[in-house]
């Protein structure tokens, strides 16, 4: 009995050192399959704003302040039938969290060589901002600040084809102050969401790094712009942010 009592222990001096020594390996192994420690899952991606304005048709357009002219529902897809007399414009009621990065995309269902398609972003409440505005008619794409709409000071040309009148449009802005620099997208076809190495979205179409004079940095409202006549019919808009 003795010789088997003394057999025993000396098997389990000899278990104990060896998981001493492999405890970290075993306890990481443990987490990752037992208590989901080790390895963190990473969090699907959520707009911060997705509208696809399917509301009854009439003057009210749910969730958004129409800051400038009369926008309305039809057919769920958002239009401007009776504009005010300088580019009307409308932004979401949601802020985005952060300035510093903010991206979005919206799908045009209708619109012709003429009229503009214009982002909002950077948007204060007292009225100030940022435009993208998508020009067709003059092959061109410019931005500048809302409150001096009247000399949009950065301008690229771009030879523009008729079906870039209708489909998906984005812009991401990123950076403050002399720092800042916009790209913009075009797309027939709905890109996905956005990531910051632009896997689904692709090459920028093209991107600002002249800056406008009087640099826009907090604002966290973004929305839809047209020309001053009924332009164009969005069908959906999505938009977020990153603070970094």
């Amino acid at each position: 009995m003795k010789t088997l009592l003394y057999g025993l222990m000396m098997v389990v001096l000899c278990v104990i050192p060896s998981f001493a020594e492999n405890e970290p390996y075993d306890v990481a192994r443990m987490n990752l399959g037992i208590t989901g420690g080790g390895a963190t899952s990473v969090p699907a991606f959520s707009w911060e704003i997705s509208e696809t304005f399917t509301m009854a048709d009439g003057t009210t357009v749910t969730g958004w302040t129409e800051a400038n002219g009369d926008f309305t529902i039809l057919s769920n897809a958002l239009i401007c039938p009776t504009p005010a007399t300088k580019y009307p414009y409308i932004y979401d009621n949601i802020a985005l969290a952060n300035a510093t990065r903010q991206y979005g995309k919206m799908k045009v269902t209708y619109s012709n060589q003429y009229f503009s398609t214009k982002f909002m972003f950077r948007f204060t409440t007292g009225g100030d901002g940022y435009v993208l505005t998508f020009s067709p008619a003059d092959d061109n794409i410019g931005w500048g600040s809302i409150l001096e709409w009247e000399s949009i000071e950065s301008i690229q040309s771009v030879a523009w084809s008729v079906s870039y009148s209708t489909g998906w449009f984005g812009f991401e802005v990123y950076g403050t102050g002399n720092d800042t620099t916009l790209s913009y997208w075009y797309w027939a076809d709905d890109p996905g969401d956005w990531d910051a190495a632009h896997t689904s979205w692709g090459a920028a179409l093209g991107t600002f790094t002249n800056n406008p004079t009087n640099a826009r940095n907090t604002g966290t409202y973004v929305g839809v712009s047209s020309d001053n006549t009924a332009g164009i019919a969005v069908d959906s808009f999505y938009a977020g942010s990153s603070g970094s």
